[in-house]
């Protein structure tokens, strides 16, 4: 925890405490019950205390600065065979270019698939004709 107290003295806004700071703040808050002496004493702020008073079973670890990354996957993330469909969607797009003499797009705005693949046909040496509004770069 010292090396994480050294690295962010740069930034003076946040300090991070270090685990036992925080096990004494807490264990003289149960004690005495006085917000104000912990706060001024171990300069914290009330929200500080009251958090590690509600983390805090008695041990160290309990106060250890925990993962925020979930454990497991997100709900709508992708399955492995719709990223393999859309690696094959962009290899088969790379394969059209490679064989093509022209491209006739309808491209109206500056993201998105079309746009990329028209963008691509163009750097790649094609004829590319728009028939959207967005000139290509």
């Amino acid at each position: 925890m010292n090396s994480v107290a050294l690295k962010s003295k740069k930034n003076k806004r946040y300090l991070p405490h270090e685990v036992t700071t925080k096990v004494y703040s807490v264990k003289l808050y149960r004690q005495t019950k006085d917000i104000d002496l912990v706060c001024r004493r171990y300069h914290i702020s009330k929200a500080s205390l009251m958090r590690g008073n509600k983390l805090y079973d008695g041990t160290k670890e309990s106060l250890m600065p925990k993962s925020h990354r979930p454990h497991s996957q997100y709900p709508n993330a992708h399955t492995e065979q719709e990223l393999t469909w859309i690696r094959n969607y962009h290899r088969r797009n790379r394969y059209l270019i490679r064989q093509a003499d022209i491209c006739m797009c309808y491209v109206n705005q500056t993201f998105g698939g079309a746009y990329k693949f028209a963008r691509l046909a163009k750097c790649a040496g094609l004829r590319v004709f728009n028939l959207g509004s967005v000139v290509l770069i």
